[in-house]
């Protein structure tokens, strides 16, 4: 048959709008160009608009990814089998430390089918699978991290939901999942960068760029360290709630 015009190529790779917003279903999307970079900034910068999206959305993502595995906490604590459980003779730190491989591993999950489906459909390009890999499990580790601190603060999984949501997609802009983040002002630039989905963006569009392990070993380590500040902060808050509400 005849074969499909270049245009034809282009539509058929554009993301749908979303179908809630009929004004957001007329704007058209590239997804073949990003803007270009401004001179002085050090974000690698995708071929492709998809190629950054894609990085960018999974950045913000896979704390939603995580929220999955802490939610079953949650319910079990609700349903008593936590209590069972702990009448059992299992110890609290054994409890615990299940549930948190459990969260660390749904977020690996989700990066690892996020990546087969991109490339798969859209062509997306990771990169160097060693760096891809290292940077996906710290990634996942600081993620669970936060998931960890918000559970301890927020004991309500009713609440916990909307509030980590809105904390995520907070993060998310900041972070350059919602517009390149080498667009950003300098004040927003800045603030970026205290952000760990930030440092998720750059490892990962670096590895998508052709750069191995030895290039993103920085934020490997800011996300490594970041996972263990927060586990530790998460576990002593989850702590202290647990003792106030009897639960030891």
């Amino acid at each position: 048959g005849p074969r499909a015009s270049p245009r034809t190529k282009v539509v058929g790779r554009e993301p749908r709008a979303p179908l809630v917003d009929p004004l957001a279903a007329q704007i058209p999307v590239d997804t073949e160009h990003v803007p270009a970079r401004p001179a002085g900034s050090t974000t690698p910068v995708a071929s492709r608009a998809m190629d950054y999206y894609a990085v960018a959305m999974s950045a913000m993502m896979i704390f939603f990814a995580a929220a999955r595995g802490r939610d079953s906490l949650l319910e079990d604590r609700q349903t008593h089998v936590y209590f069972r459980v702990r009448a059992g003779g299992i110890g609290r730190g054994t409890y615990l430390l299940g549930k948190l491989t459990g969260t660390v591993l749904t977020a690996i999950l989700f990066m690892v089918v996020m990546a087969g489906s991109t490339r798969l459909l859209f062509g997306v390009r990771w990169g160097d699978p060693a760096a891809w890999a290292l940077l996906t499990v710290t990634a996942s580790l600081a993620a669970a991290g936060l998931n960890v601190v918000l559970m301890a603060l927020i004991r309500r999984p009713d609440v916990l939901d909307g509030a980590s949501a809105a904390v995520f997609q907070v993060m998310g802009f900041f972070g350059g999942s919602m517009m390149p983040i080498y667009m950003f002002p300098d004040i927003m630039t800045r603030i970026s960068k205290f952000l760990p989905n930030r440092w998720m963006l750059d490892g990962f569009l670096a590895v998508a760029a052709g750069s191995g392990v030895p290039a993103i070993l920085d934020e490997a380590a800011a996300l490594a360290a970041t996972a263990l500040v927060l586990f530790v902060l998460g576990w002593s808050l989850d702590a202290a709630a647990a003792r106030a509400a009897q639960e030891v």
